[in-house]
């Protein structure tokens, strides 16, 4: 066969899956979502920073599972016989593949065309930040699936099976108390949106709600949030953070907040939190998916979803806006769990705008000139999503591995968490070369050195020659000394 023949075959069965593919965006969209997710993983080399002390104890012979994450992490660990660094990597594939078969569900609740939803898949797995987070282990993964399959029982199930959906609402996040402290607020939105999403139809199910409401006000008095109910939770956070937002926002310095104005900051704080939180949802969601979400406002294309359904959507997006704004007031809000859980839904609205940009370029209603605007956009937005502009921490990858293997004869101390991960120490006894002057041991050791390219080594340092130098392109080097006994 020669290679012509041999390059149209491979077109031919290239456009054969392509098809395929379209035909079925739910099996295309995971398939795509735990490739990709492999990659992003591979690509990023390293631990995200924040995980890196609770694997370290999980890997500890005698560790124990402290939360429903640490369950599953030593779970699958065991299934797999894998490490709890790999356990972690299989959890976030699968938790990011159900993700996007919960937002191709609601997608499809909602009415969305096969392009819209294809166009949904495309702003997911290729959205810079998203990818971030699909290549660290985080719990929020975890509470994202149960929140938006929460939302999908709500928008299938709410006016055929009132009664039925208002249960399984409390029993999911009911669960989900034990993954995040938000959850605690999700059970909160019942019997509230309740009213905004009248008529009721049946008694019975006003009765239902008055039940609910009676239960979740039972449970907040009650000691069951780490020891302690969740209204005292609030209730000691409040005072044990008076002025972490007053810090950020520099009220601490204004000479008008005083005791007597307590009602007048009070609702500036909030007012303030409120902006921050809108600010940083806009800076994850991204400029080009934030222009889509105006552009089919504009056009009104939202009005192809059912008017009960957008209601619905609307007040949980603004619940969850509520949600954000209380945790960050309170300083709990985990940064990422805040920045990006709105933005999920606010994909639904992005996908309507740009599968009618799709229409209109298929129909050839933009000029040329516009269309190339619009394909370098999109070749950008993926390049952003897939491709690492900063340094790369893989040297500190294979400097723990090989400090791991050949260097056990003496006590190792460094000044970088990555290293210590992946040589088998505790991430959070990092110790500084100024700190290790003062307190150098006795007797011999090994001391890692992770210095930025662009600062110079310590005094100290400049005239020892290192046994070993790690290095990645960008020049970041992790030197390692040999100290003889003092």
């Amino acid at each position: 066969m020669s290679t012509i023949n041999l390059l149209k075959t491979l077109f031919h069965y290239l456009t054969r899956a392509g098809q395929w593919c379209y035909r079925y965006p739910l099996a295309g969209g995971v398939l795509l979502s735990m490739l990709s997710s492999v990659y992003l993983i591979n690509n990023f080399a390293v631990v995200n920073r924040s995980a890196l002390a609770g694997l370290w104890r999980l890997q500890q012979p005698d560790s124990v599972a402290n939360s429903i994450f640490d369950s599953l992490l030593l779970t699958l660990s065991h299934w797999f016989a894998v490490d709890v660094v790999g356990a972690g990597h299989l959890l976030m594939i699968a938790a990011h593949m159900l993700l996007l078969v919960l937002l191709l569900l609601i997608a499809r609740q909602l009415y969305l065309a096969k392009i819209s939803r294809w166009a949904l898949i495309f702003l997911l797995l290729a959205h810079p930040s998203y990818n971030d987070f699909r290549a660290y282990i985080l719990p929020e993964p975890l509470f994202w699936c149960v929140w938006l399959f929460a939302i999908w029982i709500l928008l299938k199930y709410y006016r055929s099976h009132t009664i039925a959906a208002i249960m399984t609402w409390f029993v999911v996040f009911l669960l989900a108390t034990q993954l995040t402290v938000a959850a605690w607020f999700w059970l909160l939105l019942f019997p509230f949106g309740a009213l905004f999403w009248k008529p009721w139809r049946r008694k019975t199910v006003a009765y239902a709600l008055l039940g609910y409401a009676v239960i979740v006000i039972i449970l907040l008095f009650l000691p069951v949030y780490q020891g302690i109910s969740p209204m005292d939770w609030v209730i000691e956070t409040v005072l044990s953070n008076p002025n972490s937002l007053a810090e950020v926002l520099g009220l601490n310095q204004s000479n008008w907040v005083k005791e007597e104005n307590s009602l007048m900051a009070g609702v500036f704080v909030f007012s303030g939190a409120t902006s921050l939180v809108v600010i940083r949802i806009l800076i994850a969601f991204g400029l080009i998916c934030g222009g889509l979400v105006l552009y089919a406002v504009l056009r009104r294309q939202y009005t192809i979803i059912d008017q009960e359904r957008l209601r619905i959507l609307i007040y949980v997006a603004a619940f969850d806006l509520f949600i954000s704004v209380v945790l960050f007031v309170l300083d709990k809000d985990g940064g990422s769990l805040v920045s990006f859980s709105l933005s999920l839904l606010l994909f639904l609205p992005a996908a309507l705008g740009l599968s009618y940009i799709f229409k209109k370029m298929a129909t050839q209603r933009y000029s040329r000139l516009s269309t190339l605007v619009i394909v370098w956009c999109l070749v950008a937005y993926v390049a952003s999503g897939f491709i690492i502009f900063g340094p790369r921490k893989d040297y500190l990858k294979t400097a723990g591995i090989y400090a791991a293997k050949q260097l056990s004869d003496r006590p190792l101390y460094a000044n970088d968490a990555f290293f210590l991960f992946y040589a088998g120490k505790n991430p959070e006894q990092s110790t500084s070369w100024a700190a290790m002057q003062t307190t150098a041991p006795e007797q011999a050791f090994y001391y890692a050195y992770d210095k930025n390219r662009n600062r110079k080594l310590p005094k100290t340092l400049q005239g020892k020659t290192p046994i070993q130098r790690f290095a990645n392109q960008r020049g970041d080097t992790l030197l390692i000394y040999a100290f003889e006994h003092q």
